[in-house]
């Protein structure tokens, strides 16, 4: 090879690696950043967690030896490591053990003693602290950018958790539409877990959907310091006696004895909507009738993709918000409608003892709803 062409194959070399910050290790498929840390792909992200748990999902690379190593935040020599167990084709889970609410922690990948960036996880909030959580719905497709430009701005925001109303992608049998969706979502993930809403554009391969969000079932509950969230499967038929059904009446009646002080619902299709799909007929027969016999605060849901909020509806207020990055739709005012939007947007949800706020906040961060929902 002349010597003009080894040294432009060179140069070519140094530049990608500068434009990029990246360097390919061929012996072990690990990708380094400018500073020597591991980059992984859909990793890492927190997900569903029981109180003082959080499920640490990671994609990595095949046959690996990975390890995810912690400490009390702004205490490094307190680290400790639990091994990532094999869980689905290249994901991988760990739990931090032994996780104190009152403190926090600081994570990282390990993989053949190089490191990912660091993280901060958080188990859970002292009994009487205030506390938020975040909710959007309907990113699956249309607008990146948008979705981009979300997730920047959900970032900006301290919280426990956030919640996605369900439609993640448009095609769930498509790996490159997850890999966007965790790519735009990874700086959010990686800083709070996620509670996962099964939408309708997300079972086309349902096995893809609950093993990346590591669920057996797309119904569950959790329970968080004052709060018990309650996550419904709309995206199945639910009559008085199945399945699913009976675990919404026994979490419910948990929910009653156990001292709480407020019951949010979670779930893809809105049981009012003034949106182009209308109520949903299932949910407003079966569902509501069941949810009104308990202190709910409210119902949050997507589908539509716009924003609305109720008047409360024999107690209950139901929130749709389907402004994640899909296209926009129309959405009218009915009877029962106490604000209604055609805007890009997120929840926020703040918890202060036994008060609930409430802000609506728009892709350029300007607060375009507020209110007291208890």
């Amino acid at each position: 090879m002349p010597r003009s062409i080894k040294i432009l194959t060179l140069l070519f070399c140094l530049l990608f690696v500068a434009c990029t910050g990246r360097i390919f290790n061929k012996t072990n498929d690990l990708t380094l950043d400018d500073e020597g840390r591991i980059e992984l792909e859909k990793s890492p992200y927190q997900c569903y967690f029981a109180p003082e748990k959080i499920i640490i999902g990671a994609e990595l690379p095949e046959g690996s030896s990975a390890s995810l190593v912690y400490w009390e935040e702004g205490h490094p020599e307190t680290s400790r490591s639990v091994p990532f167990k094999e869980h689905w084709d290249s994901i991988y889970h760990a739990v931090p053990e032994e996780l104190d609410i009152s403190k926090s922690y600081t994570c990282a990948v390990e993989i053949d003693g190089k490191k990912s960036r660091s993280f901060p996880v958080n188990p859970g909030t002292p009994p009487g602290d205030e506390f938020s959580f975040l909710v959007i719905g309907d990113t699956r497709a249309g607008n990146s950018l948008a979705h981009k430009k979300l997730m920047n701005e959900m970032t900006k925001h301290a919280a426990a958790f956030y919640i996605h109303t369900g439609d993640f992608v448009h095609d769930a049998t498509d790996p490159d539409q997850w890999n966007e969706f965790f790519e735009i979502e990874r700086p959010l993930l990686s800083k709070m877990p996620n509670v996962a809403v099964a939408g309708n554009h997300d079972i086309s391969d349902i096995g893809i959907y609950t093993r990346l969000f590591f669920r057996e079932e797309r119904f569950y509950s959790f329970d968080y310091a004052n709060i018990m969230v309650l996550v419904i499967d709309s995206t199945v038929p639910i009559e008085k006696g199945d399945r699913q059904y009976r675990f919404l009446e026994k979490e419910l009646e948990r929910y009653e004895s156990s001292g709480m002080d407020h019951l949010f619902v979670a779930v893809h299709h809105p049981p009012f909507s003034s949106g182009s799909h209308g109520d949903d007929t299932m949910l407003k027969e079966t569902v509501v009738p069941l949810l009104e016999k308990y202190s709910v605060v409210a119902v949050m849901s997507g589908h539509e993709h716009n924003y609305e909020r109720t008047k409360p509806i024999n107690g209950i207020v139901y929130i749709v918000t389907g402004g994640g990055g899909s296209p926009l739709r129309p959405v009218d005012i009915s009877s029962f409608t106490e604000k209604a939007l055609i805007a890009l947007h997120f929840i926020k949800v703040t918890i202060r003892g036994e008060s609930v706020f409430l802000k609506t906040i728009d892709i350029n961060g300007k607060v375009v709803d507020e209110a007291r929902l208890r």
